[in-house]
Parts: C-alpha cells; structure tokens; sequence
C-alpha cells in the first residue's frame, strides 16, 4: 500500500476517536445535568433531609466536574459550569423556600437554645434572640432554618469558619436584631 494511504487512515482514526470522545462528554454533561436537577427535585420534597442534601451537592460538583471536562480545550465554552457558590445557591433557596409551619415562642426558644448548644449561637447572640423573640416571634423560624443551613455547609466544608460568621452576622442584623 501507498504511505499516503497510510496517513489518511490515522488522520481518519484519530478524527473519528475525537468525534467519539466528544460525543460520549456531551453524554456524560447530560447524565449528570439530570441527576443534579433530580435531586434538586427530592431535595425539594424534602428540604429538612440532610442526606439528600448532601446527595445534590454531590451531584452538583459531579456537573461541574462534567462541564469542566466538556469546555477543557475550547476557546469559547460550549456550557457554563456550576461553581460551588451556584451550587450552593440552588440548595439554600431550596431550604429557605421550605414551607414550615410557625412555631410558637416556646418552640422558637427550644429551638434557639438547641443551636446555642450546638456552638452555632454564642451566648451572648442566644441571650439577644431571645430579648427578640420577646417582642417579635415572627421571623424567628425562618433566622432557625438560615443558620442551621449555613452550620451544614460549615460542617460540609463547603464554608469556612469565618464565611459563616460573617453570613451568621449579616443575617442577625437583618432578620432579627432591626427594630421594625
């Protein structure tokens, strides 16, 4: 045989495995987009469910990871991954857009002094929540579901110590610590 004939037959392979590869990220992009938007939708039915929750952050960084593998090598992205901020994002307004029945002030107060066991709450921010809730319980319920959130994502790594004081702080000042 010819050598011409030759190298035609290894551009044609290595064209054809480039297709093939492309084609099996698009693929793998398109598996775990669905699997990321399923377990938005359990989570979603579920937003108390820490192990679901756990479950769509992993399979949120698992689309990242995909579209970063898709996009590697392009000049302009063919997708825009998630980042861990996006991602965090889907599952706080899932959490925070949770539907939860008004506690009473006793509730609120068992509630806030269970977070002050946990070390989310020093006793000094318990001691002022509960002046708060004194005056004005609504509120409260959704500050509870805020700062247990951010404690999981303290605790899941996906915030630092210092991220989650900051957004504890920022939340205290808004939500519970204005006066109306």
């Amino acid at each position: 045989m010819d050598n011409s004939i030759w190298v035609w037959l290894i551009l044609g392979t290595f064209f054809a495995l480039a297709i093939l590869k492309a084609i099996a990220e698009h693929r793998a992009y398109a598996v775990a987009e669905a699997a990321y938007r399923d377990a938005l939708a359990a989570l979603a039915d579920d937003p108390a469910n820490t192990a679901l929750r756990q479950d769509a952050l992993r399979k949120g960084r698992a689309l990242t990871a995909a579209g970063q593998r898709l996009n590697a090598g392009l000049k302009k992205p063919l997708v825009t991954p998630l980042d861990e901020l996006a991602i965090r994002n889907d599952l706080d307004a899932i959490h925070v857009g949770a539907a939860h029945a008004p506690a009473g002030i006793t509730e609120e107060l068992a509630r806030l002094g269970a977070l002050h066991e946990e070390g989310v709450l020093t006793s000094e921010e318990f001691a002022g929540l509960k002046r708060q809730i004194a005056d004005r319980s609504s509120g409260v319920e959704e500050v509870i579901r805020l700062l247990r959130g951010l404690k999981a994502l303290e605790r899941e790594g996906v915030l630092t110590e210092g991220e989650f004081n900051i957004k504890k702080w920022d939340i205290l000042s808004k939500r519970l610590l204005r006066k109306d």
